[in-house]
């Protein structure tokens, strides 16, 4: 049975006093009681009464919380068993995609090809300036599995600033000592009136944010629970100006990386992007005056977001495997030597996975793996993998899209003649 909010409950005439169904709710056994406290929306202004942040752990939310650790060990399996070529390929994929969904939402203009050059840019630690590279390089964290702990204020300022570095006006830029000083309005979209109002000054969004601290290192509270609500209610205080939803969705991304797998992390601000009424609503339902701060709504709500994102990856995972193995017979059975075979098995993959950006692999690299870990069971010399990339680009096969490094890929010519004539039964 679905779990029905107590706003929803208000107008059912089987509930004839919607407090005591409040009271049982906060006081059952099943109730995760936080220490955090929300005051609601009313029409027009933000109400005086204050109620504390509890969820109730449902059935559904038990449910969902092992199906989701399920699904993550059968994502980190999947993941293992691709070349490492294509699974860094499908990584940089995913979490492009994942930056620009987080840009998308909140409106901050990109492309990916700007964005997978920051990735580029990050991952090779250059130092010349480029924007949206702070952004990547935090992301880039949670593939690499660093802890992320926060014990200090000033430590989700700094959050704040590697996600937004660049992109804030300086009017929106914090006032204060740490966050912003003054009161700010969310505004909805189609009416323009006000429907959110935050904290109205740093004292009591720092009390907040060293609130929800104490709350993030409460290691007896279920971690998606935690997540979740901490998500929340950071979107709730709104500490800054603007960036507040890039960083809290970053967050999120950081704890669920840790916490189940990377992947999952890093597709949460892109799950979102798809379902971004379904987010919305389950803010604003959590701060109806009838819910009494009462968040399980929100946290189911986000955990079918979740959901659907991890059966999108092991679904995209299942068909890259196909794809892969469909290309490698395909190039076994083609009429070029040992050698070329090799490389061309390297080079299909950042073609199948990456973007038309990022379809292409660094001859160094290409050589270091053919020596390291061959293909088909046996490796090869770096001296001998460099003439046969010299004759595969001769002869039109691969295509030389960069001199200094030498960077290739497959040419066009390649596919076509590949799909063509190598069709498997």
């Amino acid at each position: 049975m679905a779990y029905k909010t107590l706003r929803v409950l208000s107008y059912s005439q089987s509930i004839p006093n919607i407090s005591e169904e409040y009271e049982r709710r906060f006081n059952g056994e099943s109730a995760v009681k936080t220490n955090l406290w929300m005051s609601p929306n009313e029409r027009d202004h933000k109400s005086i009464a204050s109620h504390q942040i509890f969820c109730v752990l449902t059935p559904d939310i038990y449910k969902m919380t092992i199906s989701m650790m399920q699904r993550s060990e059968t994502i980190k399996r999947l993941i293992s068993e691709l070349p490492d070529v294509a699974s860094d390929q499908f990584f940089l994929e995913t979490l492009v995609n994942e930056l620009m969904s987080t840009n998308e939402i909140e409106g901050v203009r990109s492309t990916r090809k700007e964005l997978y050059s920051a990735v580029m840019s990050a991952l090779k630690k250059e130092k010349t300036p480029m924007r949206f590279r702070s952004l990547a390089n935090i992301y880039l964290g949670i593939w690499r599995n660093r802890s992320i702990k926060i014990n200090d204020v000033t430590q989700i300022r700094t959050a704040w600033e590697y996600v937004t570095a660049g992109e804030i006006k300086k009017s929106d830029l914090p006032d204060g000592k740490v966050f912003r000083s003054k009161e700010v309005y969310i505004n909805d979209a189609a009416s323009g009136q006000a429907i959110h109002w935050s904290s109205p000054d740093e004292e009591q969004v720092r009390q907040d944010m060293e609130a929800l601290i104490q709350f993030m290192n409460d290691n007896e509270t279920p971690f998606i629970l935690k997540t979740l609500i901490s998500h929340f209610f950071f979107e709730y205080v709104h500490p800054f100006y603007d960036g507040n939803g890039r960083t809290g969705r970053y967050l999120a991304c950081a704890y669920l990386g840790k916490k189940l797998d990377y992947l999952t992390g890093i597709s949460f601000s892109n799950s979102i992007s798809k379902a971004k009424k379904k987010y919305y609503k389950a803010f604003a339902e959590v701060e109806h005056p009838k819910n009494f701060s009462d968040v399980t709504f929100f946290v189911e709500a986000l955990m079918h977001i979740i959901e659907t994102g991890q059966k999108d990856i092991i679904a995209a995972l299942k068909q890259s495997q196909v794809k892969l193995e469909d290309w490698f017979k395909r190039i076994l059975a083609a009429d070029f030597t040992d050698h070329q075979k090799a490389i061309l098995a390297y080079l299909i993959q950042p073609y199948l996975f990456g973007s038309r950006e990022n379809s292409t692999m660094d001859d160094n690299a290409l050589k270091e793996l053919l020596s390291r870990q061959g293909f088909n069971g046996r490796t090869y010399s770096q001296v001998s993998i460099k003439k046969s990339i010299d004759q595969l680009e001769k002869d039109g096969w691969i295509e030389l899209v960069k001199h200094r490094p030498k960077i290739h890929a497959v040419s066009q010519r390649f596919i076509a003649y590949m799909t063509e004539n190598h069709k498997l039964q």
